[in-house]
């Protein structure tokens, strides 16, 4: 995969993500545009080596590779042959930590953190093995492309072991919504930066800029696709308005409503009536700090009864590790 691919990406697409992590990530890819754009090839870095361990205590490198690397599909096979899994030198009774860190697209970049793919691959490879009782979601990300929460989301759903999210830094958008499903969600320390839940596009117009460099740009559609993407043409061009009412808008409630059902009674916020406030123009009745509003939170300010609900506790993650374990304790034994 091309970086023109990320860059497009970020300048073109609805994106579940915190708009300060958007700034930096454009900022971020900002040097490779000008080389892009004159169609300087980049060549692919190595992908980088998390450094997190299979369970607390025991300092293994697991790099993503192999198989991983495609992305493709939510199957468990193993990183560099279909006989061997990355978790069978783990002792039994291990926890899991899969990483979900930096900007979330569906497929790993050139350079950067592995694409929600990948991520989803390692999750179910763990909850297969059977050295492995349960997981960790090991969170640090602003959120990313829409396109990446299915196969978290999917995954997360599919495993039959115990799995907790663990929020270190911040956790927002779509990395706030694809860990909703979990068994239990945890948070670092009380100042970790939690929330930025819904949806947002971003669109490019480079006309002016490509007409000062003497290009100019035709586009042309059949008699019979008139509607060819009319949204993002409009967007371009200034008006959003046919985008956020057919995209962006059912895409936002499709995903809120399902943080709503994942934590159910544990939300302080009602998902139906914040619907019916926004529908009937009433949003200057809604209380500033509305869950599903898209604010930013501490942890803190996020617990149950306390609250409003989007993680269950505040702990470190050895103390994580154990929950899981006590968790795993208190089911039946799957795949042991």
């Amino acid at each position: 995969m091309k970086l023109p691919y990320l860059i497009d990406l970020t300048l073109n697409g609805s994106w579940a993500i915190e708009p300060n992590f958007s700034i930096d990530l454009f900022n971020t890819y900002l040097p490779y545009f000008q080389p892009v754009t004159s169609f300087v090839e980049l060549e692919q870095a190595p992908e980088p080596v998390e450094n997190l361990p299979y369970a607390y205590g025991m300092p293994v490198i697991v790099p993503l590779q192999g198989n991983e690397r495609s992305g493709v599909g939510l199957s468990a096979s193993a990183p560099t042959n279909s006989n061997k899994s990355i978790y069978d030198d783990a002792p039994k009774g291990s926890v899991a930590i899969v990483p979900l860190r930096g900007a979330m697209t569906k497929h790993t970049q050139l350079c950067g953190p592995a694409g929600t793919t990948a991520v989803a691959s390692r999750m179910l490879e763990a909850d297969r093995h059977k050295n492995i009782v349960g997981s960790i979601l090991f969170v640090e990300s602003g959120g990313g492309q829409l396109e990446a929460m299915p196969p978290v989301i999917d995954a997360m759903n599919a495993c039959n072991k115990p799995v907790a999210a663990f929020f270190e830094d911040f956790a927002a958008s779509a990395a706030l919504i694809s860990p909703s499903a979990a068994d239990l969600i945890v948070a670092a320390n009380q100042m970790v930066r939690i929330g930025s839940m819904g949806v947002m596009g971003q669109y490019k117009n480079n006309e002016k800029a490509l007409e000062n460099r003497g290009w100019v740009i035709y586009t042309y559609k059949s008699t019979y696709s008139f509607n060819k993407n009319k949204n993002a043409m409009e967007a371009m061009q200034g008006d959003g308005e046919n985008l956020t009412r057919q995209v962006l808008d059912p895409f936002a409630k499709y995903y809120l409503k399902m943080v709503a059902d994942n934590r159910g009674a544990k939300l302080r916020d009602n998902f139906d009536a914040y619907i019916k406030m926004v529908d009937g123009d009433k949003i200057d009745q809604i209380n500033a700090d509305n869950v599903f509003s898209a604010e930013m939170f501490f942890a803190k300010d996020c617990l149950p009864q306390s609250g409003n609900g989007l993680i269950d506790r505040i702990g470190s993650l050895a103390q994580t590790v154990e929950w899981v374990k006590e968790m795993a304790d208190k089911q039946v034994k799957i795949n042991i």
